[in-house]
């Protein structure tokens, strides 16, 4: 279906979902058949974004697909395709066209792979969002989406990520905050390949490392020499570049209500991280210190094996969400079907598994 039909078909009090596809047709047509089996009154609006690459484009959704809204993507310029962020900006300059098309009250920003699992959610979460006056509620950042043990990070906290975020922009337009932009704050010269590439190029240029240091200086002055000493020494400390949704937690966090679910969380800390944990500032961490952030619950619908590999959120102490995270780009080799096990027994859902050993990205496809 086209943006045109999308129109005429919603209305105001509607729900509008939002996802960005990246050779993410299986997940999404999975997605949808539990989203319509846990909301079995209630009509789906979906409107997909494509960004799936040229020469995979064919075998995702089309703009004809009769399930989903389906609208083309947005290009990147060729400073953004040479900033380390370039995916990020892909991403979000896809949900800030999806979000100037969306009509209705209350929108969800939704990862293809995040899978939504409280019944009726599509009613019950608006309306807890109108019972608390949240403007944003959904799932949080993961502080280990980057790496385990990251104590230095710029991962935002106590707000609702883009992997899973509800907006109530009716509530945000009353109060006259008009603004939601999704691109990356991915600022600074050392964000940018061309620049990395040159002052690494510097330093390959000389052995030693009197000399490297004189190079580097002549190609790109002191600040390439600081900028190559954080790249090599204090990556553990500083590359946690910001990602999509950040300007939107800088403008909001402190001027509206919002609200986010309870994260599983099982690590058993070391003593060393729990003290340097307690003694670096919250602004200063990516590690969240309030307890009602983290549950050491976990899905019984979910195999053992997928605890600590997918992300799992919980509202009341119930299940509410899980994401996948990388898996449509990093997959593990059994989460295609894992993921098919839990659709099947779990709620009824019959999907195949797909062998295609050279795309990296899980596939599966609907029985009957």
């Amino acid at each position: 279906m086209n943006i045109h039909q999308y129109f005429d078909a919603v209305g105001e009090d509607d729900l509008t979902i939002i996802s960005v596809s990246f050779r993410s047709a299986s997940l999404l047509r999975q997605n949808l058949a539990l989203t319509r089996k846990l909301n079995p009154d209630t009509r789906v609006h979906w409107m997909v974004v494509q960004n799936t690459p040229a020469p995979d484009n064919a075998s995702d959704l089309q703009e004809d697909d009769p399930d989903f809204y389906v609208i083309p993507g947005p290009r990147i310029t060729k400073r953004e395709k040479s900033n380390v962020g370039y995916g990020s900006f892909h991403h979000g300059k896809a949900l800030n066209m999806a979000l100037s098309y969306a009509i209705t009250s209350h929108i969800l920003l939704l990862d293809p792979d995040c899978f939504i699992v409280k019944d009726r959610w599509i009613r019950e979460v608006p309306a807890l969002m109108r019972r608390k006056q949240f403007c944003f509620w959904g799932t949080p950042y993961h502080p280990e989406r980057l790496n385990a043990y990251n104590v230095f990070g710029r991962t935002y906290m106590y707000f609702p990520t883009a992997i899973c975020m509800f907006i109530d922009r009716a509530r945000l337009q009353k109060n006259l905050h008009f603004g939601l932009d999704f691109t990356p704050p991915v600022r600074g010269k050392i964000n940018s390949f061309t620049y990395r590439d040159r002052i690494l190029n510097a330093a390959k240029s000389s052995r030693s490392s009197v000399g490297k240091a004189i190079a580097i200086t002549r190609e790109a002055g002191i600040r390439g020499l600081v900028d190559m000493f954080r790249l090599t020494n204090l990556k553990w400390a500083w590359d946690k570049r910001p990602d999509i949704g950040h300007l939107v937690y800088e403008q909001y966090h402190k001027k509206v209500k919002v609200g986010y679910t309870a994260m599983h969380y099982s690590r058993p800390f070391p003593a060393w991280f729990k003290l340097l944990k307690a003694l670096v500032p919250q602004h200063c961490t990516a590690y969240p210190k309030r307890n009602h952030y983290w549950t050491k619950q976990t899905f019984a619908m979910l195999p053992p094996e997928v605890h600590e590999r997918w992300e799992q959120f919980f509202i009341r102490d119930e299940p509410f969400a899980f994401h996948l995270g990388k898996v449509t780009y990093n997959p593990h080799k059994s989460d295609a079907a894992l993921l098919a096990e839990v659709l099947s027994k779990q709620f009824g859902l019959e999907f195949e598994v797909a062998s295609k050993p050279e795309a990296n990205k899980l596939e599966l496809s609907k029985v009957g």
